[in-house]
């Protein structure tokens, strides 16, 4: 590599060779003595002279005209550099670098040598924007400042602080030092700190619960308000300016007695949750539940409040715990009513559980008499203990109300009709705009399962006991209702079974008749079974002596029975004969088909008899000619039917004459 004279000797070497020299001269060595000891030119040994100068490893004094260098005796400022944490950069009076420490190369990727010599703009280092430029030149002209920038390195920014400060190089002239100090973490901190602040203000006011925050016990006026949410100044009516003017105590309603709640109901540092009534601007209370945290803020006692609004989570709990009675009510009137037989009365039931259910009300029950529908008649009445004057039905059990087509239509509905004043069950009287206190209204329900009216129910109950008592009813009259259809259903059951007994009954002494009938049936056809039987015995018996071939066969045509005449005729035992397929193998030729044709027939029932001349083959081969009569013949009942051919040798006559008497 060249030297600064564009020799070809490296920096390290000549550097070397100097610094050695000076060392061992503690008096100082001028450029001429080290250009003779070196044997390197003047101009060259002056310039790196002037970078080890710059490097702070020499020192130069000037000796007349001469510049003397002496080994340096104080701490290198390129070695001080480099022990601070900070990013530093040392130009010179014409804006070149001349030191840079190494932390701040590592940052910037790059070496030392592409940095060293060159102006501030040539080099892409970090921080160092256009901006930054103007800024440091501005310094180089008399001006000190400092600059913080952002930047932005492998996806991740980082912040500087920038301080330019004047200086003095040790050559003697005037330069600039750039301090970059890294106050990423700080930056982070306070950037997360505002998003941490916004989104607390964002949340604190987009709660839809009203939230305070106030002054602790221990503050001048307790309870102060030091801020709330627009959820809180639309829940109690005032404006956020009226709001900070009060305090939590003003919301608390006072006691008939004219005191107030305990104002906090807690100890420091702890969290509490507690119900209490709080008044709007008009005077309205309603209930909150009041979440209260103790809290310190810069070194001050304060009271996160949040109270949320449970007027319809306890109307809901309310109407939960009624539900849950109702359910019990139900249960047990269901298997109350479970209990009853069809024979037991079940009205003085239903009146009674509805007194029951209305301490101060009246019931009846009435159901349609035998005849056109329109006729009812009271079955129960039962007015409640502690009825009032005006309470009580004008009905008693056993009295007829003729009911009109129009409320008998309304009943076969299955809603609840009313209210009207009190009368005698049919007639409804219109109810005033404003009734009487204590005033008694009628209600209606018809006794319907599946579209099928029943009977109804009228009661009477104070206008102020509405509401919930008239659903629960609904749903008891609901019941009764299936409770009598049941009923209804049972007693037609058990007429209906004792209709099905009675023909049952007379079914099976009718069986029992037809039973005898068949017996006797059966016996004479045994009888005659037996004498067709017999019958068909003697007739083979008489045509075997009279010397014909007979032989017996089934429905397939296989040879049952065989005689000894035919066994003769075709020359084999009984024994070989019986099982043989009579038109396969016996019948010759051709002609046996025809046979077989003749045996379906008779089989059929088409034909009784019929003659037929068909050759038999025998055992050693020959032919035989024969004149067959086949004659259907029932064996008896419990045998199938069969056919027996009677034969003998052509011309036939004996079998011509049997059949003519046949």
């Amino acid at each position: 590599m060249a030297g600064p004279t564009g020799e070809r000797d490296s920096d390290p070497d000549i550097t070397g060779r100097l610094m050695k020299i000076i060392r061992f001269r503690p008096k100082g060595v001028t450029i001429s003595e080290l250009a003779r000891e070196t044997r390197v030119n003047r101009n060259s040994v002056a310039k790196y002279m002037e970078i080890l100068q710059v490097a702070g490893q020499v020192d130069m004094k000037v000796v007349g005209n001469a510049k003397v260098y002496s080994a340096a005796t104080r701490v290198p400022i390129a070695t001080m550099i480099n022990t601070f944490s900070e990013y530093i950069i040392v130009l010179d009076a014409k804006g070149q670098i001349s030191l840079i420490n190494d932390q701040y190369l590592r940052f910037a990727g790059l070496a030392k040598e592409e940095v060293i010599g060159h102006r501030i703009g040539e080099v892409k280092l970090p921080g160092l924007t256009s901006e930054v430029i103007i800024f440091i030149r501005d310094d180089l002209e008399g001006r000190e400042a400092s600059l913080e920038v952002t930047i932005e390195k492998n996806d991740e920014e980082y912040f500087f602080a920038i301080r330019c400060i004047r200086t003095v190089l040790e050559g003697g002239g005037h330069g600039t030092l750039i301090i970059l100090r890294d106050v990423s973490e700080h930056r982070r901190a306070e950037i997360a700190l505002r998003e941490s602040e916004n989104l607390f203000r964002t949340l604190f006011a987009s709660v839809r619960m009203p939230i305070f925050l106030h002054t602790s016990a221990s503050e001048e006026i307790p309870g102060r308000f030091i801020e709330v949410n627009d959820s809180a100044c639309r829940a109690f009516g005032h404006t956020r300016e009226e709001m900070l003017s009060m305090s939590i105590a003003d919301l608390y309603p006072q006691g008939e007695d004219g005191t107030r709640p305990e104002l906090f109901p807690f100890r420091e540092g702890k969290t509490l949750t507690f119900e209490r009534h709080l008044r709007t601007r008009h005077g309205m209370t309603a209930p909150f539940r009041i979440n209260t945290q103790f809290l310190v803020m810069d070194g001050r006692e304060v009271i996160l409040s949040i109270a949320r609004d449970i007027t319809t989570e306890q109307e809901l709990a309310q109407q939960q715990r009624q539900h849950i009675h109702d359910l019990g009510f139900l249960a047990t009137t269901s298997s109350e009513i479970a209990s009853f037989g069809r024979k037991c009365d079940l009205f003085p039931y239903i009146t009674g559980t509805i007194c029951r259910t209305l301490p101060a009300g009246s019931a009846m029950v009435a159901t349609p008499s035998v005849g056109d529908g329109k006729t009812w008649t009271v079955r129960a009445a039962q007015s409640a203990a502690d009825a009032g004057p005006s309470g009580g039905l004008h009905a008693a059990p056993g009295r007829t109300i003729a009911m009109t087509d129009d409320l008998i239509a309304r009943l076969g509905t299955g809603e609840m009709l009313g209210p009207a004043m009190p009368g005698d069950g049919v007639e409804e009287r219109h109810v005033p705009a404003e009734p009487a206190p204590g005033a008694m209204l009628c209600y209606r329900k018809g006794l319907v399962v599946d579209g099928e009216l029943f009977g109804m129910v009228v009661f009477e109950l104070p206008e102020e006991s509405g509401g919930e008592s008239l659903r629960l009813l609904e749903a008891f009259c609901d019941q009764a209702a299936v409770a009598l259809r049941r009923q209804a259903a049972e007693e037609e059951l058990t007429a209906t079974n004792a209709t099905l007994r009675r023909k049952l009954v007379e079914h099976e002494r009718d069986l029992v008749h037809m039973n005898e009938i068949l017996n006797i049936l059966n016996v004479e056809r045994s009888y005659l079974d037996r004498a067709l039987t017999e019958q068909t015995e003697f007739i083979v018996k008489c045509l075997t002596i009279s010397g014909l071939a007979i032989v017996g066969l089934n429905r397939e045509g296989t040879i049952t029975e065989i005689n000894h005449n035919a066994c003769e005729i075709i020359g084999a035992d009984e024994g070989e004969l019986i099982g043989r397929d009579w038109f396969r193998e016996l019948v010759a030729g051709s002609g046996g088909a025809g046979a077989s044709d003749l045996h379906e027939t008779l089989i059929d029932g088409t034909l009784k008899a019929g003659i037929s001349a068909r050759p038999v083959t025998c055992t050693d081969g020959t032919k035989r000619s024969m004149v067959w009569l086949a004659h259907r013949a029932n064996a008896g009942q419990d045998n199938p039917t069969k056919v027996y051919w009677f034969g003998e040798e052509a011309p036939g006559e004996r079998i011509m004459e049997l059949s003519v008497n046949l």
